[in-house]
């Protein structure tokens, strides 16, 4: 009996897990193998959007060491519409506070972070929808970063 309630319970956490992806319309992570950034590796994601009367909230995240050397991040994020609207946005992620403490969550090392790029827009027209993203830092290469990604997310009704 003891066998059945277990494999029940598994069976209920695996589905849980599962279920909670649902409204992530497109999501990309990039491993940088070396531990090092550089300036001309791009992070490229396509994001089908089908609902134009939906919000979304799309999100960056960075995994770096804690030996990073900054406590922010600038990132060039660069996005196009089906029609061929362009647009670039320069953005300063902090990593740390003002005493030097990271955010995020910290397992030996690593420092993951998940960023609110661009919280509850809406998407003026449908199609596919490309996002690139890059670092914007003065040396063109960024020790120290394991991952880097982007979420595209419909919000929940």
């Amino acid at each position: 009996m003891t066998n059945k309630r277990f494999n029940l319970f598994a069976l209920l956490l695996m589905l849980a897990f599962f279920s909670c992806n649902d409204n992530i319309i497109a999501t990309k992570d990039i491993d940088i193998e070396s531990g090092v950034w550089d300036i001309n590796d791009t992070i490229k994601i396509n994001a089908e959007i089908t609902d134009v009367n939906s919000f979304y909230n799309i999100y960056i995240k960075i995994e770096n060491k804690e030996s990073f050397l900054t406590n922010n991040l600038w990132l060039f994020i660069h996005s196009k519409s089906p029609s061929g609207n362009t647009q670039i946005d320069t953005t300063l992620f902090y990593l740390t506070n003002e005493k030097g403490e990271w955010f995020g969550d910290k397992k030996g090392e690593l420092i993951k972070n998940k960023f609110l790029y661009k919280p509850k827009i809406k998407f003026p027209e449908t199609g596919t929808y490309h996002f690139i993203l890059l670092h914007g830092m003065r040396k063109n290469d960024l020790p120290e970063v394991v991952e880097v990604g982007i979420i595209v997310e419909k919000i929940a009704d």
